[in-house]
């Protein structure tokens, strides 16, 4: 049971969604905000809150929302009695996100001051939405269901209608209010954390941090929604290509990607086309560390191995590439062997082979030309050392990649 609550925990965040976990005495049961009534009311009064987990039943995931139209679910883990009882709750989330007219009747009904407004519309920018709240909830049913196991019972979810906070009359709020300096540092580590993620080529751990990172919807400059997400997608370019580059990729590698998603970022004609781009961005920025990182290997490697990548088509020898490095080819040839795993010789075989089959992949392209184009003067020699690479001849490789015989 404790492996499917780290589970529901992991799965819950990728949204965004935060997932704690309280212990029989709800210690520390005011955090289930994160700190908004801590910040504007100076009291969080939470007993009606403990009230409902204490009573809450088993296979039941309980909804339900506050006067700030933020939303939580909470429910007990299945093993509990006594002392060792537990309650889980997620949230918050937003349905939508509220725009100035909502904002203004959150403060008229919460009587909340003006000048605490700019902490309130922080807080909503920092809160994830979800957009596609019955599959949302059927996500946390399944999960429930597992928790629960058989027994011929039903899972269910109850709406309650509890009130999580007294509006602000009675309470004196912060002089200095610091929730939104609060929610900056956490847009600021995840952004760091998303970057690094990148950098190392990681993206399975870079979009999850996106998603966080994207929750935190700071990037809204105008009353035009598309621009500002065209704007935050452009900010994710630039941040995602010095990532690669600090992940000693060669900036010509990175450059034609980068000038890539700048275009189709100007072309995207809706936010959702925007928000799948900066999906396949990140995938793209962390297959270019994984493909063409030199991270590693020492400056005179990484520098013969620039040297041969973007000059196939030209002659190279082990003489040539050692004074393009500034360097004695005897020592270059013996380095190269020892940080790289292969000759200076068989790595320019294989660089030009794999671009001689990208070119032989497209229509119209002879042999000869593929040859040519990737540094192989002598088409025998090339064909030699391509079936010898591949196991077929390029003749045969070009009637696979156009007919799939």
């Amino acid at each position: 049971m404790e492996n499917l609550l780290d589970l529901m925990r992991d799965v819950v965040k990728t949204y965004g969604v935060r997932m704690r976990r309280f212990d029989g005495a709800l210690s520390k049961l005011e955090e289930y905000d994160d700190g908004l009534r801590s910040r504007l009311f100076q009291k969080n009064d939470t007993s009606r809150l403990a009230e409902s987990l204490r009573v809450a039943k088993p296979r039941i995931i309980y909804m339900i929302e506050d006067l700030y139209g933020c939303r939580y679910c909470f429910f007990r883990p299945p093993e509990f009695c006594g002392e060792d009882s537990s309650y889980c709750i997620i949230g918050p989330w937003l349905e939508t996100s509220p725009d100035e007219a909502g904002i203004d009747a959150i403060i008229l009904q919460g009587r909340i001051p003006n000048h605490l407004r700019s902490e309130l519309v922080q807080y909503f920018n920092w809160v994830p939405q979800i957009s596609a709240p019955r599959s949302w909830e059927a996500l946390l049913l399944a999960f429930a269901g597992y928790f629960y196991g058989g027994g011929g019972e039903q899972t269910s979810i109850s709406y309650k209608g509890i009130d999580l906070g007294s509006p602000i009359d009675g309470y004196s709020p912060e002089p200095e209010a610091i929730l939104s300096m609060r929610i900056i540092e956490e847009r600021y580590q995840n952004e760091n954390a998303m970057l690094m993620a990148v950098s190392e080529g990681n993206s399975g751990q870079a979009l999850q941090c996106m998603t966080q990172f994207r929750g935190y919807q700071g990037y809204r400059r105008s009353s035009d929604q598309l621009r500002d997400r065209k704007n935050y997608c452009i900010i994710l370019n630039s941040l995602a290509r010095k990532a690669v580059e600090n992940g000693y990729v060669h900036p010509a590698h990175i450059d034609a990607v980068s000038a890539e998603f700048a275009h189709r970022i100007e072309a995207a004609g809706s936010i959702g086309d925007l928000a799948h781009l900066s999906e396949i961005m990140v995938r793209r920025y962390c297959d270019l560390v994984n493909e063409f990182s030199l991270k590693g290997y020492s400056p005179l490697i990484r520098k013969a191995i620039n040297t041969v990548d973007f000059n196939l088509q030209k002659p190279l020898a082990l003489s040539i590439i050692a004074k393009e490095c500034n360097a004695n080819a005897s020592y270059l040839s013996a380095q190269f062997k020892r940080e790289k795993g292969m000759t200076v010789t068989d790595y320019i075989n294989q660089k030009r082979l794999e671009h001689a089959v990208q070119l032989l992949s497209r229509p119209g392209v002879y042999i000869q030309q593929a040859a040519e184009k990737s540094g192989f003067l002598d088409v025998n020699y090339f064909s030699r050392i391509f079936k010898r690479r591949y196991g077929i001849t390029p003749r045969e490789f070009r009637e696979i990649a156009y007919h799939g015989n």
